[in-house]
């Protein structure tokens, strides 16, 4: 009753302002500045303006690689290493977190400027173009589409993919643009609108130094520890909430959600077992199992989601249900400011 009330409320306020061309412009300023108006205005220039790479923050991943190569010895000892990623990450967080506040405070704090760099902090559209090449790719299955396939998934899945076949490497890229979309997409997102832009920011950075060090290669084990341990902090909550939207639409949600944590437990690492999970059982969709990540070495991970297995779509159905979750919470973020805003009237 009482969202329908402010609902009501709302409604008596747009005739208000529609009679009132200066207070709809005072009414407009005042809701550019929310934080749900930021995250749709950034959300809808990086799906439909296409950014030019240099405009990125990618530097960063190229710059923190080249800073772990010179830290990261194999002369050191464990502890040494496990230290030396911890100072490395907690030093570029410090930085760029300075950094924005330098940039806020030269412009004034100015809501154009906030909007830009989430917009920059964002990464979805990328992973869309990335996910329609595969699918018309392995669709066509011209000539050499196969290395072409391999080719084009090899920089984004970190494993070996000579040895994919079709449905492997649909399975691959599925599992990346899951993982992607939903740590540099729904989870800047969700933790700008709890931190604000700096929360946005540290997210972006962990998802960065997460790929610089990553401990899937054995050069980065322990120096990549601490940022993988931190990663699986930042990024529980925003998973969390993704299993349980993607709940919400089943037709069992209690049934849907005890599946995504018996099948999470089986993998070895707890939170990104969350969000495949869940991921796989909304589409019905087969992720996990074995893999290579160097040479002979096969892998052997449990199952999760559902039975059907990785078609040629299935990266892009997996870009558009994380987005459909985004959408979702930028809508839920309008709700709280329509029900706030007319509760304190």
């Amino acid at each position: 009753m009482d969202i329908l009330h402010s609902l009501y409320n709302a409604e008596q306020t747009a005739k208000l302002i529609l009679n009132n061309p200066e207070l709809f412009y005072e009414k407009l300023k005042l809701f550019s500045t929310y934080p749900c108006s930021i995250m749709l205005f950034a959300f809808i220039i990086e799906s439909f303006i296409p950014i030019p790479a240099f405009l990125r923050l990618n530097y960063i991943y190229s710059s923190m690689c080249r800073l772990g190569f010179k830290v990261n010895r194999k002369d050191n000892s464990q502890q040494q290493n496990f230290l030396s990623g911890l100072f490395l990450c907690l030093l570029a967080a410090l930085i760029s977190i300075l950094l924005l506040e330098i940039l806020k405070f030269l412009s004034g704090n100015d809501i154009v400027v906030v909007i830009i760099t989430l917009t920059l902090l964002l990464s979805l559209r990328d992973y869309q173009v990335l996910s329609q090449r595969f699918c018309r790719l392995m669709s066509e299955k011209a000539l050499y589409y196969k290395e072409q396939g391999k080719a084009l998934i090899a920089p984004h899945v970190l494993r070996d993919t000579t040895k994919l076949s079709d449905m492997g490497m649909s399975k691959a890229l599925s599992e990346s643009v899951i993982i992607n979309t939903a740590s540099r997409f729904y989870a800047v997102l969700f933790w700008y609108a709890i931190l604000d832009l700096e929360g946005a920011l540290v997210t972006y950075l962990v998802t960065v130094l997460c790929k610089a060090f990553s401990i899937k290669k054995e050069e980065n084990i322990p120096f990549g520890l601490s940022i993988y341990r931190v990663s699986q902090a930042i990024f529980l909550v925003p998973y969390l909430t993704i299993a349980l939207l993607l709940a919400l639409r089943s037709l069992r949600p209690y049934k849907f959600l005890k599946t995504v944590f018996t099948q999470c437990t089986t993998y070895p690492n707890f939170t990104t077992g969350i969000l495949l999970s869940a991921t796989g059982l909304s589409l019905n969709l087969k992720l996990s199992g074995p893999r290579f990540y160097s040479g002979d070495e096969k892998v052997r991970y449990e199952p999760l989601g559902g039975d059907h297995i990785a078609r040629a779509d299935s990266p892009l159905l997996c870009m558009r249900i994380i987005r459909m979750c985004g959408i979702i919470f930028i809508c839920f973020n309008f709700i709280i400011y329509i029900y706030n805003m007319h509760s304190i009237a």
